[in-house]
This record gives structure tokens, C-alpha cells and sequence, in this order.
């Protein structure tokens, strides 16, 4: 083929297109931190003693982080990925430490922090999917 133009060829010094796509399902791979509310639901109850109401409340709050990509969409439109990934380990750090410090009693906490915790837990989610997909998006999706 005249011109080099193939399908298989790749611009000097930069990936072909499947890298980005790669990297993005280890990154949700590793980092899959949404669907763990039923492993550790019990334990809160438990040492909460909170009733089943109470527990459920929880689990609309999980769904709620779970359902938030429209902003990590929009800010991934401008604001680097490394960014973006730094947001959501700050919001999982935050929403599981929450957690983790009333489950252990280290830190006596209302129920409406308690409750507030498991949006922030489980929005990494979007924000990691946002963080990894978008940027490649141009490259594997054109």
C-alpha cells in the first residue's frame, strides 16, 4: 500500500487505540466500589443498630451516589483526568471512612452523617468511568 495510510499503522510516539480502552476496564476493574453495600450493610446494622428502615435509607443513599454522572461528565469536559481520578478517591476515602469510623465506634456519629457517607462511596463510580472513558473516547469511539 502506497502512503503508509493502513488501518494498523500508528502515529510515532503515541498508542494505538485499544491502550486507553484497556487501562480504563483495569481501572474499573480494580477499583469496582459500588455494588459492596450489601457486604457491609450487615456489619452497620449490626453495630449500629439501626432497624431495617433505617438500613434501607442507607441503601437509597448508595443508589443515589451511584446515580450522579451527569457532574463528573460535565467537569471531565474540563478538567484533566488525573484530576478527576484524585476527586474520586477523595470522595471513596471520604464515604468509606465515614463508614469504617462509626462501624468501629472510633467516632460517634448522628445517623444523617452516616447517611450522607454512602453517596460519596459509591459516586467514584461515575467518576472514575468519566475519568477513564471520555479521554479515549476521541481515539477508540471515532
Amino acid at each position: 500500500m502506497a502512503g503508509g495510510g493502513g488501518l494498523g499503522k500508528v502515529k510515532a510516539g503515541s498508542r494505538p487505540p485499544w491502550v486507553g480502552l484497556a487501562a480504563a476496564v483495569w481501572v474499573q476493574v480494580a477499583a469496582g466500589s459500588a455494588y459492596v453495600f450489601p457486604l457491609y450493610s450487615h456489619a452497620v446494622k449490626e453495630a449500629l443498630g439501626y432497624n431495617q428502615k433505617a438500613l434501607t435509607m442507607l441503601g437509597v443513599a448508595n443508589d443515589v451516589g451511584e446515580n450522579v454522572g451527569l457532574v463528573p461528565g460535565v467537569l471531565a469536559n474540563r478538567l484533566p483526568p488525573w484530576l478527576i481520578l484524585l476527586i474520586g478517591s477523595a470522595c471513596a476515602f471520604f464515604g468509606f471512612g465515614t463508614v469504617w469510623l462509626a462501624v468501629t465506634k472510633t467516632v460517634a456519629m448522628p445517623y444523617w452523617v452516616v447517611r450522607s457517607a454512602p453517596p460519596f462511596s459509591a459516586s467514584p463510580l461515575s467518576i472514575r468511568t468519566s475519568a477513564v472513558i471520555l479521554p479515549a473516547r476521541p481515539v477508540c469511539f471515532h
